[in-house]
C-alpha cells in the first residue's frame, strides 16, 4: 500500500478519509492543517502544512489529496444579494 496524507481537517477531510478507508488501498499517515488540530479525524495530527515541504526535503514521497472545503471566512465565496 502506498502511504497518503489528507490536506485539511474539516468536514471535507473527513469524507476524504471515509473514501480513502473504503478502497483500503493506501496506509493513511494523517493530515496536516493551517490550525492546530488533534486526532479528531480518528488519525494522526502532522502538523501545519509545512510539513509536507520538510517530507518531501528528506527525500521520501508522499501521495497527498486536498480534503479542503469552502471556508466561511473567505468574503469571495459569500452570495451577494
Amino acid at each position: 500500500m502506498r502511504d497518503i496524507g489528507i490536506i485539511g481537517g474539516g468536514g471535507h477531510a473527513k469524507v476524504i478519509l471515509s473514501i480513502l478507508k473504503k478502497l483500503n488501498m493506501f496506509n493513511i499517515l494523517g493530515n496536516t492543517d493551517t490550525k492546530s488540530c488533534d486526532d479528531s479525524l480518528g488519525i494522526p495530527f502532522l502538523g501545519d502544512d509545512n510539513f509536507l515541504k520538510t517530507f518531501a526535503e528528506s527525500g521520501k514521497s508522499i501521495n497527498t489529496v486536498i480534503g479542503l472545503g469552502m471556508s466561511k471566512s473567505v468574503d469571495s465565496f459569500k452570495r451577494k444579494k
